[in-house]
């Protein structure tokens, strides 16, 4: 699922990629914000090979610390995870429709466009949508006297 604030942010946090990558790693210490933003701007992989993740473990375990040391958001993990697969060339195919998140996303942006417009959600289609297949638990979701929040879900 693409999260395109961290390719907005990833300028914005201003790493010093020479002190969280591999000494040498030209892979890593050239990642660019375009790069960030079009092929690692995601979340947690929904599909992904066993030995890509063997290969990128090892360097999201590595970057986090390094990460967290200059940028102290709670996106910092993501950073590590992004930098992991770019750093191996494993650019991701983004989607923008398997995911509702937080209700003030830039419209096209996740696929709220298909909840709430229509009786039942699950059973009515909408030509040219998907359906959205994960909540996201961050943030507090509310319809009439009823609400979801992560951290009250017993």
């Amino acid at each position: 699922q693409r999260y395109p604030y961290l390719g907005k942010r990833w300028s914005e946090a201003n790493l010093s990629l020479q002190d969280i990558c591999p000494a040498g790693d030209e892979r890593c210490l050239s990642v660019t914000a375009e790069a960030m933003a079009q092929d690692f701007s995601v979340g947690p992989p929904w599909i992904t090979r066993l030995d890509d993740l063997q290969a990128a473990l090892p360097l999201w375990d590595a970057f986090t610390p390094r990460i967290r040391k200059q940028y102290r958001n709670l996106i910092a993990e993501m950073y590590a995870y992004s930098l992991s697969f770019a750093t191996i060339g494993r650019p991701h195919i983004l989607f923008d429709h398997f995911v509702v998140s937080y209700p003030e996303a830039p419209a096209g942006e996740q696929a709220w466009a298909w909840v709430g417009e229509h009786d039942d959600p699950c059973t009515d289609e909408i030509p040219g949508h998907q359906r959205p297949t994960f909540l996201h638990y961050c943030e507090l979701y509310q319809a009439d006297q009823y609400y979801f929040y992560k951290r009250e879900v017993p």
